[in-house]
C-alpha cells in the first residue's frame, strides 16, 4: 500500500479515515464560533493538529468563506476570520 502521508505530517494526517472528520470538526468549530481564526480553530480541537490544511480544503471547495484579517492574541500576528457560506450553513442547520 502507497504511503499517503510525509513523515513529518502530524499523526492526524496519517490516518486517510480522519479526513473527512478533521473537515466536519473545523465546520462544526466554524458554525459554532463565527469569526473565527485558524489559531483559535487549532486551540479549539486540540488535541488535533494541522487543521490548516482542513481549513484550506474547505476554502476550496467552496463551505468556508475569509472574513477580515484580525491580530490573534497567541501570536500577536494578523490571522484572517472563517465564516462557514450561507448556502451550506442553511443545509448544516438542518442537521
Amino acid at each position: 500500500m502507497q504511503q499517503t502521508y510525509r513523515n513529518s505530517d502530524p499523526w492526524t494526517s496519517r490516518q486517510e479515515f480522519n479526513r473527512p472528520r478533521l473537515r466536519q470538526l473545523v465546520l462544526d468549530i466554524v458554525r459554532d464560533h463565527p469569526g473565527c481564526t485558524a489559531g483559535e480553530i487549532e486551540e479549539l480541537a486540540k488535541p488535533y493538529t494541522g487543521l490548516w490544511k482542513s481549513i484550506s480544503a474547505l476554502h476550496r471547495d467552496g463551505y468556508l468563506v475569509q472574513g477580515e484579517a484580525i491580530r490573534y492574541p497567541g501570536t500577536g500576528k494578523y490571522q484572517r476570520t472563517w465564516f462557514i457560506r450561507e448556502r451550506q450553513l442553511s443545509l448544516m442547520e438542518g442537521v
